[in-house]
C-alpha cells in the first residue's frame, strides 16, 4: 500500500535556492536521481514582493511519502549547508536552523488549533518552534508561512516533515 502525500513547498532565501540548484544543477539532479521525486526551484516566476526579499521556493512532489522525504533531505542538506560561508568562523559558528513551509491559508486554522491546542501538542511532539506567520505569504493568493525554528537539525527536519 502506497501512501500519497500532497507536494511541499518551502520558503527559503535566494542564496539557499542557489545551493538546491547547484553548479550547472548537479545538486537538484542528484536529489530528483536519488529521490524519484520532481524537484523545482521556483525563482523567475514569482511574485515581485518575494524577489525584493530575495526569496524563492523549493516545491517537491512525490506522490509516494517515502520518496518526498528523500527529497526533502536533500533539499534541506543544500538549505541548511554551512560549508559555503566566506569566514570560516562563521561555518562553525552555533545558528539556529530555520525554514518556512508554505501552507493554504484555510489550513493555518486547523494547524493551529482551538486556543493553540493543536500547535503546541506540535511543538511539544517535534521538539523546536513552529510558528503560523500571521501575515499571508506577499503576492501568492490564500497561503501562508509556518516557520520551523530549531537549534538541531534533526528535529527540524522532522518538523518539516510532519
Amino acid at each position: 500500500r502506497i501512501a500519497l502525500v500532497p507536494p511541499c513547498r518551502l520558503v527559503v532565501k535566494a542564496t539557499a535556492g542557489a545551493r538546491v540548484i547547484g553548479k550547472r544543477g548537479e545538486s537538484i539532479k542528484a536529489i530528483r536521481a536519488a529521490s524519484g521525486a520532481s524537484v523545482k526551484v521556483l525563482q523567475d516566476e514569482l511574485p515581485e514582493a518575494l524577489h525584493r526579499r530575495q526569496e524563492c521556493i523549493v516545491l517537491a512532489s512525490c506522490g509516494e511519502s517515502s520518496s518526498l522525504r528523500q527529497a526533502l533531505t536533500g533539499i534541506l542538506d543544500r538549505v541548511f549547508d554551512r560549508s559555503g560561508l566566506p569566514d570560516p568562523a562563521e561555518r562553525g559558528r552555533e545558528r539556529p536552523f530555520v525554514v518556512d513551509v508554505v501552507v493554504p491559508e484555510r489550513a493555518s486554522a486547523a494547524l493551529v488549533g482551538p486556543g493553540g491546542e493543536k500547535i503546541k501538542a506540535l511543538i511539544q511532539e517535534v521538539g523546536c518552534d513552529v510558528n503560523v506567520v500571521r501575515e499571508p505569504l506577499a503576492g501568492i493568493a490564500a497561503q501562508k508561512r509556518v516557520r520551523v525554528l530549531s537549534r538541531e537539525r534533526a528535529r527540524a527536519d522532522f518538523a518539516v516533515w510532519r
